[in-house]
Order: structure tokens, then C-alpha cells, then sequence
């Protein structure tokens, strides 16, 4: 149990570990890389196509990791449930750590909205906090001026690369979430 559970094996490359805060789970030792990209991987295979919250393009593992230790531990937290439970208490403790950091320091983000979204799907039974954090979302979502996507100036520019376009339907597509799992 001690090998399955390590965190020395694998060890991340210049690339995967680019951008990545102290509150990265695999920095933390809290999943290795290993099992981390395996839990990724399935989570972006066979989780996400229930929600369509991610564009399995630009939310790739390096993506994620780089952009929010909130939504790489929420994404990894949710996969454990279904693929590796031993690992699923761990990650999802220090996912909630994740959420109340930023919900002290106000951070506000499409990556935070999404990571609250994933931590409501793939609840604990007896969580009953899924609706509270919902409105959490969609107040953060306001509060960032998605409710006037669509209108002049909440349009991407002509000149856009492939890469802001992405982000960009990354921003619609979550807004579209949140309003259909609100209208549930």
C-alpha cells in the first residue's frame, strides 16, 4: 500500500510542473504524478462527458494544473470517487481546503467556478451544501459580467487566436452549465 500510494514515483517534468502553485496536490504530496494523470485522464474520459463542463482541447492536464489547484484537485477528487476511492478522502479534503482559500480571499474565476460545480456533481451523500454553492457560483459569475455575454462588450475581438477563442467558449459554456443546473 505504501508503493500505490507514494508520492516519489514519477517524477514531473519541466513542463508539468510550469506554473503550478505550493497548493498543487502532487507539490503538496497528496496524489503522485502518476496517479494523478491517471485520475485526469479518466475524469476528462468518462466524467466529463455527463457535465460538458470542460473542452477536453484546452483543458488539457498542464493546462489545469498551471491554471488552479482548486479545479486540478476538484477534477482529481471527483475521478477518485470512481476510479481509485482510497485516494478520494485525501484529495477531497484538500479540494474543500481549496475552496475555503478561495472563498477568503475572494478569488473569482471561470477555473473557480468550475471546480465548485465538479465538488457539487461528485458530492459526499451526506453533503448538503450543493445548492449554497451553486449560488455561490452563479453570484461569482455575475459578479465577473457573465450574465451580459452575448452583448457588445462581452464579445471576443475579430483578431482573436485559437487559444482566446477557446477561453472564451470556455466562459460561455460554464455560464450555460450554471443556468441549466440552476434551472434543475
Amino acid at each position: 500500500m505504501q508503493n500505490v500510494l507514494s508520492t516519489e514515483h514519477g517524477h514531473a517534468s519541466e513542463e508539468c510542473t510550469q506554473g503550478t502553485s505550493d497548493n498543487d496536490p502532487i507539490s503538496k504530496g497528496v496524489v503522485n504524478l502518476q496517479f494523478a494523470t491517471d485520475l485526469f485522464e479518466g475524469f476528462m474520459k468518462h466524467l466529463n462527458p455527463f457535465i460538458s463542463q470542460l473542452d477536453p482541447t484546452l483543458h488539457t492536464f498542464q493546462y489545469v494544473r498551471g491554471m488552479s489547484s482548486f479545479l486540478f484537485t476538484a477534477i482529481l477528487a471527483a475521478a477518485a470517487k470512481l476510479l481509485h476511492p482510497a485516494l478520494r478522502k485525501n484529495l477531497l479534503s484538500h479540494a474543500e481546503e481549496r475552496f475555503l482559500e478561495s472563498f477568503r480571499s475572494g478569488a473569482k474565476s471561470v477555473e473557480t467556478v468550475q471546480a465548485i460545480l465538479i465538488l457539487t456533481y461528485w458530492k459526499e451523500p451526506r453533503d448538503n451544501r450543493a445548492w449554497l454553492n451553486v449560488g455561490l457560483a452563479i453570484r461569482m459569475a455575475i459578479e465577473l459580467g457573465w450574465h451580459h455575454l452575448g452583448s457588445d462588450g462581452m464579445r471576443p475581438p475579430e483578431n482573436t487566436t485559437d487559444l482566446e477563442a477557446m477561453r472564451f467558449r470556455n466562459v460561455e459554456r460554464t455560464w450555460l452549465v450554471l443556468f441549466v443546473y440552476d434551472r434543475r
